[in-house]
């Protein structure tokens, strides 16, 4: 879970700011380059994030913060974002979630660790031999640092 290290005072005043939106079985919430302005938070369901290429790169589930690289690089979507169990998401547009993550600089690292963790479980899911592994990046929590 990406909040579970906030301050209960940050997640109040983070939620205060947060829409919600049903997602549906095979829903593509965006696809590889879309302007990216607003971030998501799973409540209920799965998200699993697909390259160009068609390789899958990572499966969010409740309380992964989903599509925050769009604010932290390029401001356009590195994936498709494609609903694989239905369920709720949270959302948040672009300004508002970069004034929170100014705001309360915990709620920030948190997010960034988890962007990070999705990330490097992401390129760690081919192994030495080619064969795909698992995408799922609570597979690496805890893990030690690779340097």
């Amino acid at each position: 879970d990406a909040f579970a290290d906030v301050p209960a005072r940050d997640l109040d005043a983070f939620a205060a700011m947060l829409g919600e939106r049903p997602i549906v079985e095979g829903e593509r919430i965006c696809e590889v380059g879309d302007l990216a302005n607003e971030v998501f938070i799973v409540v209920e369901g799965e998200i699993t994030s697909h390259l160009i290429d068609g390789r899958q790169r990572a499966t969010m589930r409740r309380g992964d913060v989903v599509g925050e690289l769009g604010l932290l690089v390029r401001h356009r979507r590195t994936a498709a974002l494609v609903v694989t169990v239905p369920g709720r998401l949270l959302t948040l547009d672009y300004d508002r979630f970069r004034r929170f993550l100014l705001a309360f600089p915990e709620a920030c690292l948190a997010i960034v660790a988890g962007s990070v963790a999705r990330l490097t479980a992401a390129e760690a899911s081919t192994g030495a031999d080619g064969e795909r592994m698992p995408t799922d990046p609570r597979a690496l929590r805890g893990a030690e640092p690779s340097g």
